[in-house]
């Protein structure tokens, strides 16, 4: 008798890691778009990225946040989903980082099924380079991907028109915890290996990697900006 074939679940199970009770490792569908860009001198496509990632996750879905000076993940607040519009102001301080992570889970230090982050330096920072990207990430439930793959597709698009990109990327990705690092980015590595078509997202390591005129990979959807493909 022929054997049924896996059901996406099921596979996404085996791909996962969990200890615990902490999913240590999630399979997602993700997005990212990378910029050679300040955040701060982007503020409105930035914002609407925000405003798109909150008509398909909403707030009651996102459990915890953390910045850049944040040594763990803390329950969102009030003021928590307006951090982006407050620092982006055009009245606001300049700041040497702009850096937020907002994300579901059941407990701070789970791997996230849903996640909105940015990730830029600033030129005030002693760590600003331009050679550095900077970077709006997404992450969706894994099973968005595998069900309605054209919705997806289309909303990859709509922030790619809406964002300056240099380069972008959708498709499936592990996220992992960084409070268990040695078991969690291990498991994600020796499984996108196997599986080469998952990503890995790292936004820290990214941004160096991926740089002001340069693409992550190559994923199952991925952008390019008319700048760098005149220049290839």
């Amino acid at each position: 008798m022929k054997e049924n074939p896996k059901s996406p679940s099921t596979r996404q199970n085996e791909l996962e890691l969990h200890a615990s009770g902490t999913r240590l490792v999630s399979l997602t569908f993700g997005i990212t778009l990378y910029t050679d860009q300040p955040l701060s001198k982007i503020a409105g496509p930035v914002l609407k990225s925000w405003a798109a990632f909150q008509e398909l996750v909403p707030a009651s879905d996102l459990k915890f946040y953390a910045t850049e000076n944040m040594s763990s993940h803390k329950p969102v607040r009030k003021g928590t989903f307006s951090l982006l519009q407050t620092w982006l102001s055009p009245a606001a301080p300049p700041r040497e980082y702009i850096v937020l992570e907002i994300k579901g889970g059941d407990a701070f230090n789970d791997a996230p099924d849903k996640k909105f982050q940015v990730w830029g330096d600033e030129a005030r920072s002693r760590f600003f380079s331009f050679n550095n990207a900077k970077l709006v990430s997404m992450a969706f439930p894994a099973a968005w991907g595998f069900e309605k793959p054209e919705e997806m597709k289309s909303f990859f698009l709509r922030v790619c028109r809406d964002f300056p990109f240099t380069s972008g990327q959708a498709g499936f990705q592990f996220e992992y915890s960084p409070y268990e690092q040695v078991a969690s980015e291990t498991h994600a590595w020796k499984t996108s290996m196997r599986h080469r078509g998952v990503d890995i997202s790292y936004p820290v390591n990214d941004k160096i990697a991926v740089g002001f005129d340069g693409i992550k990979g190559v994923n199952w959807l991925t952008a390019v900006s008319d700048k760098l493909l005149k220049e290839i």
